[in-house]
């Protein structure tokens, strides 16, 4: 096998300049980069990534010790801990104990000897020990989850008393003549705690029989209880593999199960089975590990609370069966979403609804002209709308009134008012809020590589662009005609052949550049000096990226060109991004980062939802918005490619797992432009006249200088118009 003696032969250069190469480490120039690589690839040169991990600093390095994978629990404590641990740098340990004490001890010690920087262990030891000891001499912190144990640098674990109460709720609803409970071993201080706490919070002349059991015996535990007598009504259980187990063992006696309490992982969807959940946050725990390991939190105690359950939604019983409600849409994500969840709202409420999808192009005429007709019930329109047709299509509601405030109560406060009121009167609510995001190509951006290519090119540190000089340096970079080495064609695409996507890429540059659209008169201001910067700005854009081009779901292109990692970078609304990580379609999932979009002026868009002022079952049509606007389905709307404007959605760390992006949609939309325009304008006129201005500059039919004329008559003549 070729050794680095060799590959710094073959390229003659030096030992240390092959290692800081093969190590992503040095100041190494771009030309020596290209040698040594071409050298290794001559030699069949391949660096083993675990000894590279081994050889990074120790305080990058962490060890893991748990009882085991099997348990649900602990298993999503691990994915999530160490998933989040790898994008940050750092490398893990994994150790195993069965929750036997001495292989708990030799993990322990020999992690002392790894000399990693930091030790998360879930013990199964309620003291300290030896090599623990051995830990602390060597400066290593020790951080504990779930089970109480002392002494320890730092702890996280659930707050049995909060479960406790949760638990003896549920049970009491039962009133259970015998309660029977199964648990872990005592000598874990969590599952003693939780039971001497769950014993305080129930009735004392209720009896109760304890089983207390490891993973193990679980088998065992199980079938002592269904076999007792008298045979427990009511069962609590500590783990969802014990409430498993419990199942197993009535199947097998073929009895019908009793009531089954049970501790489980927190999930996306709620289960509607025999087992009532109290339902565990562990990868909220998992986080919070991570940022005291990273030192974005001070190590010390935290308690974690259970979820509080799921607020029922609060049907109607006033809307006669067989209502029939007529629907117009916008055709996308969140009418497809939406029309997949429609017979659960058909079954509850007896309404049946046909939901008519129209293309955006279509929309908006469609409204205007059928929208006061009473064919339908509820207009979806796009935000952009609403100042102008909402009051003569939609019925008003006192901002004030109990309806309006329990709609808007669990949504983000940012959406309310500018998705709903118009002349201080509310004519819709928020469906689905939308605001646009940078994301970038992570395995880009970090390669040392092409970090040492950009300064050699650029004189600059390749970054995140955080404003639009910076964005279009990087296009200009990774324009392969004007950078050979580029490792794509183009760094972004563009849909240059759609108004309505030209003037979404052209405003958030222009409101960058400290552009208004109108000033505090309601007069136009275009022709200005950042109208001037915008234009050139979005010159240089189209020049240098890859054109989208035809007639159908040109946003979706752009999508796509990225997903397929023919793109470095994509200002995006998020409602298109819905695909970006799904693992059959990209080609980059696991590399793509997300931040605010160059200049933090995101355009806000999206959705609104209004019941038609011809509506001739209003009653009904407000009670389908105040369903397709609910939490009740928050999350499976937003699973199936929609956006809920619910605060909840971007708190939901199972929901973050699958659209980490979500984490940072409530500040940008807080930074975002609400393209607001004098009383009686049409937004989207207003839009579509900027959109054709730009398109007529980039298409060489006028100068920069003609196209701002061009916006700035036409808005001229349509403020004088109205």
């Amino acid at each position: 096998m070729a050794t680095i003696k060799d590959i710094a032969q073959l390229a003659g250069v030096s030992h240390g300049t092959v290692s800081n190469v093969l190590n992503g480490r040095g100041n190494v120039s771009m030309q020596k980069i290209l040698q040594v690589e071409k050298a290794a690839h001559q030699l069949g040169y391949s660096m083993d990534e675990r000894a590279r991990w081994l050889r990074q600093p120790c305080d990058h390095a962490i060890g893991i010790v748990l009882p085991n994978l099997q348990n649900d629990c602990l298993a999503t404590l691990y994915s999530t801990l160490s998933a989040h641990m790898q994008q940050a740098g750092y490398y893990s340990f994994l150790y195993l104990t069965n929750d036997i004490p001495d292989q708990e001890e030799a993990a322990l010690s020999e992690l002392a000897g790894r000399k990693v920087s930091v030790v998360v262990l879930v013990t199964c030891q309620s003291h300290g020990s030896d090599a623990r000891r051995l830990l602390k001499k060597s400066g290593v912190l020790l951080l504990c989850l779930v089970r109480p144990t002392e002494p320890t640098d730092a702890l996280i674990c659930f707050d049995t008393q909060r479960i406790a109460r949760q638990a003896a709720a549920l049970l009491a609803d039962r009133h259970p003549a015998h309660l029977a409970m199964i648990s872990g071993l005592l000598m874990h201080r969590n599952e003693s705690e939780l039971i001497d706490a769950l014993k305080n919070e129930l009735d004392s002349s209720i009896p109760i029989q304890c089983y207390h059991t490891d993973s193990a015996n679980a088998d065992i535990a199980a079938f002592s209880c269904v076999s007792a007598d008298p045979r427990p009504d009511v069962v609590f259980t500590s783990s969802p593999a014990f409430a498993q187990k419990l199942l197993n063992a009535c199947a097998y006696r073929h009895d019908e199960p009793p009531l089954i309490v049970s501790l489980a992982p927190a999930a996306l969807i709620e289960s509607a089975d025999a087992i009532r959940r109290i339902y565990l946050d562990y990868k909220a725990m998992a986080l919070q590990a991570c940022n005291m390991i990273m030192g974005r939190q001070k190590p010390g105690v935290v308690l974690i609370p259970p979820k509080e359950p799921a607020a029922k939604f609060a049907w109607s019983a006033n809307i006669p069966k067989g209502t029939r409600l007529n629907v117009l849409m916008i055709d996308g994500p969140d009418a497809r979403a939406l029309q997949k969840l429609l017979p659960d709202f058909s079954r509850h409420t007896g309404i049946e609804v046909t939901l008519a999808a129209l293309p955006y192009a279509d929309m908006y005429q469609t409204a205007c002209m059928m929208g006061a007709s009473g064919l339908y019930d509820v207009l979806r329109l796009d935000a952009a709308w609403l100042s102008s047709i909402a009051p003569q299509l939609l019925r008003p509601f006192d901002p004030a009134s109990d309806t309006v405030q329990s709609i808007w109560s669990p949504m983000l406060e940012g959406v309310r008012e500018p998705f709903s009121v118009v002349d201080r009167q509310v004519y819709a609510f928020p469906f689905t809020p939308n605001v646009q995001l940078h994301f970038y190509r992570k395995d880009l951006f970090d390669s040392n590589k092409i970090r040492r290519l950009y300064y050699e090119s650029c004189h600059a540190q390749l970054d995140v662009p955080e404003n639009y000089e910076q964005y279009c340096n990087l296009l200009r970079f990774f324009d392969r005609s004007l950078n050979p080495l580029s490792p794509l064609e183009y760094g972004a695409a563009i849909a240059s052949n759609s108004i309505d996507c030209i003037s979404g890429e052209f405003l958030p540059c222009f409101f960058a550049m400290g552009g208004r659209l109108f000033d505090g008169d309601g007069r136009p201001c275009l022709k200005s000096e950042a109208g001037q910067k915008a234009l050139r700005c979005y010159a240089e854009m189209h020049a240098h990226s890859y054109h989208i081009s035809g007639n159908n779901s040109l946003w979706s292109a752009s999508v796509d060109c990225f997903t397929r990692g023919d793109s470095a970078m994509l200002n995006m609304f998020i409602n298109h991004v819905y695909g970006i990580k799904n693992l059959r379609k990209s080609k980059i999932a696991g590399q793509i980062g997300f931040c605010s979009v160059p200049g933090k002026t995101p355009l806000m868009g999206g959705g609104v939802l209004g019941v038609a002022r011809a509506s001739k079952n209003p009653e009904a049509a407000l009670e389908f918005i105040c369903w397709a606007c609910s939490e009740q389905i928050a999350v499976p709307f937003t699973l199936l490619g929609g956006i809920s404007p619910c605060l909840s959605i971007y708190e939901n760390q199972e929901l973050l797992a699958l659209y980490p992006w979500l984490s940072i949609v409530p500040e940008n939309l807080a930074l975002s432009v609400v393209r607001r325009v004098p009383k009686g304008i049409n937004e989207h006129t207003v839009e579509t006249i900027i959109g054709i201005a730009v398109r007529n500059m980039i298409t060489g039919i006028c100068s920069p200088d003609m196209a701002l004329d061009q916006m700035q008559t036409q808005l001229e003549a349509l403020c004088q118009n109205v």
